[in-house]
């Protein structure tokens, strides 16, 4: 009780990759009352306080006649059951990281800035750099953003390629990927 009074819920049991979605709902709602999670089951991913992750049942209420909105949420610990595999962990976190892009795409409609944005998203949980190439009608290779765990390596991307750009019939794997419209595997 001490450590979670005055803290956060995001903070408390929400796993990192699915807070900025938790707060982005937490608006949406107190914006326009508008809620997908609302008197619903469902299975999430949940942080314990020494932060490993464990399957759960969530249900989350709104008690009635109180303002500003209050919340009631109901925990089950699923990590021993047969549905808590391994298979189903990573299928939520798929999930999660679509759910998260799909946020980042309707919030903001600056081209430069979602993009950004989306490039965050996989840093660090899916890489520790994450460059966006984009390819112009005349075939020319553009950097549109570089983020990375440490922001010098990405403002040194950034650098790299707007003074050394790709060039469209170079043998670059990004280029590679842009020609053929295929995924490459390093």
């Amino acid at each position: 009780r001490d450590d979670a009074v005055g803290r956060e819920l995001a903070e408390l049991i929400i796993p990192g990759e699915l807070r900025g979605a938790h707060r982005y709902a937490l608006k949406r709602y107190a914006d326009n009352q508008e809620s997908v999670i609302l008197d619903r089951r469902l299975e999430l991913t949940a942080v314990r306080a020494d932060g490993s992750e464990l399957a759960v049942e969530l249900c989350v209420a709104r008690i009635p006649e109180v303002e500003p909105a209050l919340f009631a949420g109901f925990v089950r610990d699923l990590s021993t059951s047969k549905s808590a595999d391994q298979g189903t962990a990573r299928l939520q976190q798929r999930m999660a990281f679509l759910a998260q892009a799909g946020l980042v795409l309707d919030s903001s409609l600056d081209y430069d800035q979602t993009l950004r944005r989306l490039a965050e998203l996989t840093v660090p949980e899916l890489s520790q750099l994450t460059v966006i190439d984009l390819a112009d009608e005349s075939g020319m290779i553009a950097t549109a953003v570089a983020v990375a765990d440490q922001r010098e390596r990405a403002e040194a991307v950034e650098v790299m390629r707007r003074e050394h750009p790709l060039a469209p019939t170079s043998a670059h794997p990004v280029v590679e990927v842009l020609r053929s419209q295929q995924p490459i595997l390093l």
